[in-house]
């Protein structure tokens, strides 16, 4: 299916930890979290892909059940799937728990990393500092 990466809860925030995940090879990352309301997810999420030139896929909890409240705390998160240009592919939000699914064409990922690393000099910047050929 891919190389794949893996982020931990905030790394997701950190674009750096995306560049240095697809420098050593991912292709895809995956990120498990949990989502709080006050930063803006899909935003971040559509940013790392595109600028990254990765599939992004996060599972998120909808809710968490806590001692006190058996209905659980209901979170605003979302499991999302985003290709490399940056679209939202697949998403389920908030009370609606389920899963998502969506094609991931590998092929359509190296033609992209192609042309944008000739349009994209930082790209070779970034190639440098982590020693990436």
């Amino acid at each position: 299916i891919g190389t794949l990466g893996c982020f931990v809860e905030k790394d997701g925030e950190v674009m750096e930890a995306a560049r240095l995940l697809v420098s050593k090879g991912a292709e895809i990352i995956v990120q498990p979290s949990a989502e709080r309301d006050d930063v803006p997810w899909e935003a971040i999420k559509q940013a790392t892909a595109y600028e990254c030139s990765t599939y992004l896929l996060t599972a998120t909890v909808s809710r968490r059940i806590v001692a006190n409240n058996p209905a659980g705390v209901w979170h605003a998160g979302a499991a999302t799937i985003v290709s490399p240009e940056g679209k939202i592919l697949a998403s389920i939000r908030g009370q609606n728990e389920g899963c998502v699914s969506a094609e991931i064409d590998l092929n359509q990922l190296a033609a992209r990393r192609v042309a944008r690393a000739r349009t994209m000099p930082v790209g070779r910047l970034y190639a440098k500092m982590y020693g990436a050929p």
